[in-house]
């Protein structure tokens, strides 16, 4: 029985190491969202990146389960927001796709610690 889960265990592992992308769907009064990508900051805060509705959505999560959210957006457009990552400095370098009328526009952000758009 030992050598079966240890087994299971290996192949499960080995499994989710090919994982390439993730997903979590999310609603909120009748509106869905994705979170497409997240990472953790130096303070253990982990950071979620998506769209909800129209709109780009980033939420960071905190270790004693509290969260802050923020909200993107451009008007007549819709935004998703599908990548971050932690600068050395402590912002975030985050991507994403910018759409209207059959356009789709890359879309990229440095962002402070307090997800305030860096200039």
């Amino acid at each position: 029985m030992k050598r079966f889960v240890a087994i299971a265990l290996l192949l499960f592992g080995s499994f989710s190491l090919f994982a390439q992308q993730w997903e979590i769907s999310i609603e909120l009064n009748g509106i869905n969202g994705y979170l497409n990508s997240g990472c953790c900051n130096k303070n253990n805060e982990t950071i979620f990146v998506g769209g909800f509705g129209s709109e780009a959505y980033i939420v960071k999560v905190n270790e004693d389960g509290g969260y802050e959210e923020k909200f993107f957006q451009e008007e007549s457009r819709t935004l998703r927001f599908r990548t971050i990552d932690v600068l050395e400095n402590g912002n975030y370098f985050v991507s994403g796709v910018s759409t209207a009328q059959n356009e789709d526009l890359l879309w990229i952000l440095n962002l402070d610690e307090n997800f305030d758009i860096v200039t």
